[in-house]
């Protein structure tokens, strides 16, 4: 275990884009991990889990305060749209800075009130063009209200019993997974869970033809699955990227 992460320390060090090299393949342990069985143990993980039976989940670590989510974000709304009917996709909002605990609880709060599509990818632009330059109560009350959302209605949810325990679970279960950098993807499913980031990828858009490879694994039936087979990388047409 020590070996493999001092390999994928090293490899992040010293990454350079994929999409440089025509012929690359995808390979374990330089542009996605194997998640170590015993974190799959993890009691939280193991709920997760159980609330998609026979399913594969792909779980999503973000931040709207983060500038490569940002950059993820369209390319990963593309792609999940796509996803068959038997794969899990959500968001898990990390906190690896302080300010980034309200940002936590305004995306909790939008799904909640049912208004996703009108503040995720809003919101997203406003901080890294700055319209937005501060995470504070009142700030994200007013960028709510501004794109349609009762004051009532986010006053009842934004610092509500529901919303402050979904933060706080939030914060256990990147624990649990230890997710120390963001935007990073996990593909968890019958052959084992594995984790690519846009570091290890090279970028966002190849982090998606990754995600395509671990999901193709996945799906393929036990008997015939033993270990991901290295794959040439595809990298997807870039997307109009974000400003930021």
């Amino acid at each position: 275990m020590k070996k493999m992460v001092a390999v994928l320390i090293a490899f992040m060090a010293f990454w350079v884009p994929l999409s440089a090299f025509a012929d690359l393949q995808i390979i374990e342990g330089q542009h996605y991990a194997k998640v170590p069985p015993e974190i799959l143990e993890n009691t939280l993980i193991k709920e997760l889990a159980n609330q998609a039976p026979g399913e594969t989940m792909v779980i999503e670590f973000f931040s709207y305060g983060c500038v490569g989510c940002f950059k993820l974000d369209p390319l990963i709304e593309a792609w999940r749209a796509k996803l068959p009917e038997k794969v899990n996709f959500q968001r898990i909002p990390v906190e690896f800075h302080t300010e980034w605990r309200n940002l936590t609880k305004a995306y909790y709060t939008a799904l909640g009130l049912n208004a996703y599509d009108k503040i995720h990818a809003p919101l997203f632009e406003a901080i890294h063009t700055n319209q937005l330059t501060s995470a504070s109560n009142d700030a994200i009350r007013e960028f709510f209200t501004s794109h349609g959302i009762a004051a009532k209605d986010f006053d009842q949810a934004f610092d509500s019993f529901s919303i402050n325990r979904k933060q706080k679970w939030a914060n256990s279960i990147t624990r649990a997974y230890k997710v120390t950098a963001v935007p990073a993807v996990i593909v968890q499913g019958p052959q084992g869970a594995f984790i690519t980031t846009a570091r290890l990828a090279g970028s966002q858009e190849n982090m998606i033809a990754v995600l395509e490879h671990l999901l193709k694994f996945e799906q393929t039936p036990s008997t015939e699955a033993t270990t991901p087979s290295a794959e040439p990388l595809s990298a997807v047409p870039p997307a109009a990227t974000p400003a930021g």
